[in-house]
């Protein structure tokens, strides 16, 4: 129903790509939104404006959550507000703006509950808990870059 990706991978795909990775994440929920729905709707679009279309996002998920009756509790506005604050603080200095890594937290609560709703729509789909050559080529620039420049902001500057 929507996509697969245990929680842990979700989380290090995430951080490992400074955020990326959530660009990707909506990516592929509205493609499966877009294909079981029979819309026309452009993933693309609405992953790259997922400020914009986060809230709707959610509430399709929570929507389907209600359905299978699932055990998580979403509210859409408060996960959308959440998200997007969260996802703003990148706007903030060094070394604030490193908060704005803590969004994926927000994410990885909404993907335990598309998890659910998956296992109980599809108990045989595959979860995607391993990580493919090219999540481990990610991790190993993307982490490198990601460690490099948390040491950069955060280590002290010479005098």
């Amino acid at each position: 129903m929507y996509f697969a990706v245990s929680t842990a991978k979700l989380v290090v795909m995430d951080v490992a790509t400074l955020g990326l990775y959530s660009l990707y994440w909506f990516y592929a929920n509205w493609r499966l939104v877009r294909a079981r729905e029979n819309t026309n709707i452009m993933p693309p679009l609405r992953a790259l404006f997922a400020y914009l279309f986060c809230y709707t996002l959610f509430s399709r998920i929570k929507r389907s959550a209600d359905e299978v009756e699932a055990n998580y509790v979403l509210n859409p506005m408060g996960a959308a507000l959440a998200w997007i604050s969260v996802r703003l603080t990148s706007l903030l200095p060094d070394p604030f703006w490193l908060f704005s890594l803590a969004s994926v937290l927000l994410l990885a609560y909404v993907q335990n509950v598309v998890n659910e709703i998956n296992t109980k729509t599809v108990p045989s789909h595959d979860p995607n808990t391993t990580f493919s050559k090219l999540n481990l080529l990610a991790i190993v620039i993307g982490g490198s870059i990601t460690a490099l420049v948390v040491w950069e902001v955060l280590s002290p500057t010479p005098a």
